[in-house]
């Protein structure tokens, strides 16, 4: 019986090492909305495709850090839309649609695009397309994260 334990929790646990270096995909924006809300942070959103190069070195080496980072886990929740997708996703809007029809919807064609939304679906700051220099791109989306936490800040100021 001890001699099937350990490859039995390998069988299970290895699904979740699988699942720990990846990205949270869209599902329902009208729960992180809601979420955002409550915790006072940006939904942060990655358009993607399988297809883009530039979109797994943005994927890997400046999103999944992220998650789970204590410093990010207060500032943004992060979500990934794949423009070729067929999966579904609830809108802002409730309109549950294509992560395709999504993308469309929002404006993006050109990948990967990083948008910053407050807890309404507006947009907080200005969206951050391609990936132009390895060098600087960390400090860019810092910056657009921490713009994107001022606005919403003035937002809640104004109401």
């Amino acid at each position: 019986m001890k001699n099937l334990i350990v490859p039995l929790l390998i069988f299970l646990l290895a699904p979740l090492s699988v699942q720990a270096g990846s990205l949270p995909m869209a599902e329902d924006f009208q729960q992180d909305a809601s979420d955002a809300q409550d915790q006072g942070v940006v939904i942060m959103v990655m358009f993607s495709s399988d297809s883009c190069s530039y979109c797994e070195v943005v994927r890997e080496d400046y999103m999944i850090p992220m998650v789970g980072d204590e410093e990010y886990e207060n500032k943004v929740i992060i979500r990934v839309v794949d423009i070729e997708g067929s999966d579904d996703v609830v809108g802002f809007n409730g309109k549950k649609q294509q992560h395709a029809e999504f993308a469309d919807a929002q404006g993006v064609s050109l990948v990967p695009t990083i948008k910053f939304y407050g807890p309404d679906g507006k947009e907080l700051a200005s969206e951050l397309i391609g990936y132009s220099n390895e060098h600087f791109y960390g400090y860019y989306l810092d910056n657009k994260i921490d713009e994107s936490l001022a606005a919403l800040k003035a937002l809640a100021r104004a109401n």
